[in-house]
C-alpha cells in the first residue's frame, strides 16, 4: 500500500475512464474543510465505535495523543470516512479488506470488523469477502484475519 501504488493504480483507472467517455476530473467528494474536519472525523470515529472508543482514547498518553488521536481524527476519519460516494457500510468493507492485506494489524482488525458489524454487514459477508480476497492476501494473512472474524462473532450464534 502507499502513494507509489495509488499514483499507479490512478493512471490505470483515468485510462479507463477515458477509454469509457467518463469526463476528468470526477467531481469531488470531500465534503470537510480545514476548519471542520477535526470534529468531522472525531463524530465518525464515535459513530462507529462509541463508548468503547471513549475509554481507549482516554487511556492515551499526551505526548502521543497528536499521532493517535488527533491525526486520526483529522486525516484518517475526517478527510477520507466523511467523503460522499460510498456509504459508511461499503467504506467499512473495503477498509477491513484493505487491513485485512496488510496482516500485523489485528487490533485494528478488530476495531473495523465490530464497524462493519454494527453498520450491518453479516458474519457470511465478512467471510464471503475474504473468500474474495484470497488470491491476493494469501491463506496466512486470510486464515488470521478469519480468526478475528470468528472471535468476535462467536457470541453472535
Amino acid at each position: 500500500m502507499g502513494i507509489g501504488r495509488v499514483q499507479e493504480t490512478m493512471e490505470g483507472v483515468n485510462d479507463a475512464f477515458k477509454k469509457a467517455h467518463i469526463p476528468l476530473p470526477l467531481p469531488t467528494a470531500t465534503t470537510v474543510t480545514d476548519k471542520n474536519r477535526r470534529e468531522a472525523g472525531e463524530q465518525m470515529v464515535m459513530k462507529l465505535n462509541g463508548d468503547r472508543m471513549k475509554q481507549i482514547l482516554s487511556q492515551v498518553a499526551k505526548d502521543e495523543y497528536d499521532l493517535r488521536v488527533n491525526d486520526l481524527y483529522d486525516f484518517c476519519f475526517g478527510d477520507f470516512y466523511t467523503r460522499s460516494g460510498l456509504s459508511l457500510k461499503d467504506r467499512e468493507l473495503m477498509v477491513f479488506g484493505a487491513i485485512a492485506a496488510l496482516g500485523g494489524c489485528e487490533a485494528q482488525l478488530r476495531s473495523h470488523i465490530g464497524a462493519n458489524l454494527r453498520e450491518g454487514t453479516t458474519k457470511a459477508q465478512l467471510v464471503d469477502a475474504l473468500r474474495v480476497m484470497l488470491p491476493y492476501l494469501g491463506f496466512p494473512r486470510t486464515l488470521n484475519a478469519m480468526n478475528q472474524v470468528t472471535q468476535l462473532t462467536k457470541d453472535s450464534k
